[in-house]
């Protein structure tokens, strides 16, 4: 979903065709404001310029919608030559028709129909560079049936949008101190930035709804490399949920991979795309549920980092996480005690609670006596651990080892 990668979208004109494109149109606007014509000349040239950018934001457009979400396009012809005009007819329609609303209609009236051309302009942008007609991209019903399709993540664009122009309006005014050449050429610059930022989000927006709206997708011409499917065996199935994803579809891509997990296990990329995808959904019950299989996994496997660090994201989710089996805590807990004491203690101590009557629970937590004692440097707390295990476990096998780790503490306790 596009607003799980804002920073990408905030970075995209920041490649070298855009930039290019964005110096050029910057620098024929500057060359424009200082030539000496007045009137609708001046005005038809500020145009041209602005449809020239457009034409490369059309081609952004549709290059994102295709599924090429990374890479800009170079400027070519994979749209028509007349885009950058068609976009220009556009918008003056969508301005004429909203000046128009607040010119006569009363303002009970004229409100509604400027949201509703607010609201449309991002649909009727699409429709132009999808089929390069201004003209019957101006149908109001068109506008509705794409919001339709898409849902409530076309509004969320629409408010992205409005803040892309906000945003530009403001950082314009911050640079009215400059140089007034430079003033113009910065003020230009920014905004074609945020206008190709614009169409990006668009066309990630078409992408990601392709079906709903009827837009067939072309494949790649320039395939990427095959040598990625040697790299997991389940490759073939995390690109099909990559693919789900793409078109928002986070439900089904986290089915596909829970059903691979339970039939026969599952390889580590699979293991944590399916959790890039819980957090996304957002479903937290399962992040905390699919925790404890892995950790199972990582600590049999003798992965301790990887098996701490799980645990500790499922215990920010659920303080009540704790592991499935007897034998893990032992383990885990060693992990945490070097950098985490007071974390390897408390999971020790749940030990017991979830398993009072386990044959490892006098081992478990003679162990957390030894990390109050060596990691704490707190003997007195351990020393009163260790005399209630004395006491709790009289008859159990481990009272040897209680016993003798008692008499370790006493001579520190006695150095002391």
């Amino acid at each position: 979903p596009f607003w799980t990668k804002l920073n990408d979208i905030w970075r995209y004109p920041a490649q070298s065709a855009p930039l290019l494109v964005i110096g050029i149109g910057a620098a024929l606007a500057l060359v424009v404001a200082y030539l000496p014509v007045f009137g609708l000349l001046r005005s038809f040239l500020d145009l041209a310029v602005i449809a020239y950018v457009y034409k490369y934001g059309a081609e952004v457009l549709l290059h994102t919608a295709r599924g090429n979400t990374s890479e800009a396009p170079e400027y070519a012809t994979s749209v028509n030559e007349d885009q950058g005009w068609q976009q220009i007819y556009l918008f003056v329609g969508i301005y004429g028709l909203g000046l128009i609303a607040v010119w006569l209609l009363p303002l009970i009236f004229a409100l509604p129909t400027v949201l509703i051309l607010v609201l449309g302009y991002p649909a009727a942008s699409i429709m132009v560079a999808v089929e390069g007609n201004a003209l019957g991209a101006l149908n109001p019903v068109r506008w509705f049936e794409a919001m339709g399709r898409i849902g409530w993540p076309y509004l969320a664009v629409v408010l992205l949008s409005i803040c892309f122009v906000i945003s530009k309006f403001y950082l314009t005014d911050l640079l009215t101190f400059l140089w007034t050449p430079l003033a113009v050429l910065l003020t230009n610059a920014v905004s074609f930035y945020f206008s190709l930022m614009s169409f990006y989000l668009l066309g990630y927006l078409v992408c990601q709804y392709h079906e709903a709206l009827g837009f067939e997708l072309i494949p790649r011409q320039k395939e990427l490399p095959r040598i990625h499917a040697q790299l997991d065996p389940e490759q073939g199935t995390i690109d099909e949920c990559e693919a789900l994803v793409v078109q928002g579809n986070l439900t089904e891509a986290a089915a596909r991979f829970r059903s691979l997990i339970h039939a026969r296990g599952a390889t580590h990329m699979v293991h944590t795309r399916y959790r890039k995808i819980l957090k996304l959904i957002p479903d937290t019950p399962g992040l905390v549920e699919h925790g404890g299989s892995w950790l199972s996994v990582l600590i049999a496997q003798e992965k301790p980092a990887e098996a701490t660090a799980l645990y500790k994201e499922c215990l920010a989710l659920d303080a009540a996480f704790l592991p499935r089996m007897p034998e893990e805590f032992a383990s885990l807990a060693t992990s945490l005690s070097s950098t985490e004491p007071k974390v390897a203690i408390s999971l020790l101590q749940g030990f017991y609670k979830k398993f009072p009557k386990n044959k490892l629970a006098p081992v478990n937590l003679l162990l957390a006596a030894k990390i109050l004692a060596e990691q704490m440097h707190d003997v007195p707390a351990a020393q009163k651990l260790v005399a209630q295990l004395q006491t709790r476990f009289s008859e159990s096998p481990q009272l040897s080892a209680i016993n003798d780790y008692a008499g370790v503490l006493a001579k520190r306790s006695g150095n002391g």
